[in-house]
């Protein structure tokens, strides 16, 4: 799944809400999220206050993980 979210709708919590959601299907079937960010992506706070930390590297792009809870 590929979450853009449009310039002029940033910071207004859709990306929270599409997150959130993923994140509790992920957490009731067991499995991990793993997201990929560009560097310097603005969003990277958002991904650590919902839980997510370093994975490695995939080509380029740091890769995040959130544990199953």
């Amino acid at each position: 799944v590929e979450l853009v979210t449009a310039a002029a709708e940033r910071r207004k919590g859709f990306a929270r809400a599409a997150l959130s959601i993923l994140l509790r299907r992920a957490d009731e079937a067991g499995q991990d999220l793993v997201l990929l960010a560009e560097r310097g992506n603005p969003a990277e706070g958002l991904y650590r206050a919902l839980g997510f930390e370093d994975d490695g590297v995939e080509g380029l792009s740091p890769r995040l993980r959130r544990r199953a809870r």
